[in-house]
């Protein structure tokens, strides 16, 4: 699902920071 994708691409910005 694209949602998915958008909520893995969060977390994962959120983990570089």
């Amino acid at each position: 699902m694209l949602l998915l994708l958008v909520i893995t691409w969060g977390v994962s910005n959120i983990n570089r920071y």
